[in-house]
């Protein structure tokens, strides 16, 4: 975040960490995007990502299954699939008081779900995060978005679109192209079908050059391996990477940023004695 991009893609940020610096890295990742004004995508398996959402999206058999506004903690967008299936999110069915057994009936412009059962009733929940204001248009808008590994099919017709200025976290179980998601939106692969338009640009449409640039130039990537030189120290790993962006010098950003996420004072430590949750940090 260093070089503010405008787009930061974080693939799995804690999957090392324990669940007080997981709480952590979030509550720095919420704050700093935010105070940027970046649009944020983070794919995690992790419950607790969903506390600096503004936005979460819900990834199963390659396609968008549900989406849910935090500002509205009690609506959900879901997603129809083909042939009318719907797939509630169980936690919306769980604050509605609907256990296995459901009526489905017709109102004004609206279907009705209501459980047939009753249920515990459950605690109450605290109060969500009021997401920080966007700005106008869409930041990224994915169009019937397919990948295809041979005769295996990981997305298939993903269509979403996201506002500038939002965190939106990315879920689904493992295998459903979360990481293929973040992938293409990075220009790391493209699609096998539809189109990817990244803050205004067509990113499948780009050459390796372009989306090389696109990515130095204008986004923030978090791998779930950290692309780090071993023999090289934290601080010097830092500054490699600011460098890479801004040739001109880093002026002392590499130290104000370890001390973001509580690094300063394994600064001069070479990367490769870190433990893998400290890496993750980096």
């Amino acid at each position: 975040m260093a070089h503010r991009p405008q787009l930061l893609l974080a693939d799995e940020p804690t999957g090392e960490l324990d669940a007080k610096n997981a709480a952590v890295v979030y509550e720095l990742i919420g704050e700093l995007t935010r105070a940027q004004g970046t649009t944020a995508i983070v794919v995690s398996h992790d419950p607790g990502s969903a506390s600096i959402a503004d936005r979460i999206v819900h990834i199963r058999d390659g396609r968008v299954s549900a989406e849910q506004a935090r500002a509205q903690p009690d609506s959900e967008e879901i997603v129809v699939a083909r042939g009318g299936w719907l797939r509630v999110p169980e936690e919306l069915l769980r604050r509605g008081g609907i256990g296995s057994r459901a009526r489905a009936r017709l109102a004004e412009h609206s279907v009705l779900i209501e459980g047939t059962e009753d249920v515990a009733e459950a605690e109450p929940e605290a109060p969500k995060p009021t997401p920080a204001a966007p700005t106008d248009g869409v930041a990224i808008e994915l169009r019937d978005l397919v990948k295809r590994t041979g005769e295996r099919t990981i997305l298939s017709g993903l269509s979403a679109a996201i506002r500038p200025g939002l965190l939106t976290v990315v879920t689904g179980p493992s295998g459903s192209g979360k990481t293929t998601l973040l992938h293409l939106l990075a220009g790391l692969d493209l699609p096998s079908a539809g189109e990817v338009v990244v803050l205004g640009e067509r990113i499948d449409e780009l050459d390796r050059a372009g989306r090389a640039a696109f990515r130095r130039d204008r986004l923030a990537l978090v791998a779930q391996e950290p692309p780090l030189v071993p023999f090289l120290s934290v601080r010097e790993n830092v500054e490699l990477f600011l460098g890479l962006r801004s040739p001109n010098g880093n002026n002392g950003q590499a130290q104000e940023t370890l001390a973001l996420v509580g690094l300063e004072q394994l600064a001069e430590q070479r990367v490769s004695r870190l433990s893998t949750g400290e890496q993750e940090r980096v």
